[in-house]
């Protein structure tokens, strides 16, 4: 069993939502798509077991804001 970092679980969240290979997901790429954020947010709360609002979560514009916003949460 392979242990994902925190940035990796939600880079592959973030993949699996937008419904791209995990490969083409980097801190620059846009959640432009408030109903993927929305589920990014949904899901990587429920793997992590943290709460984020999904206001704060709203804010994020791209996969390296909502990693920070993780970070500040843990």
């Amino acid at each position: 069993m392979t242990v994902m970092t925190h940035e990796q679980q939600i880079r592959l969240i973030a993949a699996e939502t937008m419904g791209v290979p995990v490969s083409e997901v980097s801190d620059d790429t846009q959640i432009t798509d408030w109903r993927h954020m929305t589920i990014i947010n949904d899901e990587t709360c429920i793997a992590l077991q943290i709460n984020i609002s999904a206001s704060d979560a709203a804010q994020c514009r791209t996969v390296g804001d909502y990693i920070a916003l993780v970070r500040g949460k843990r």
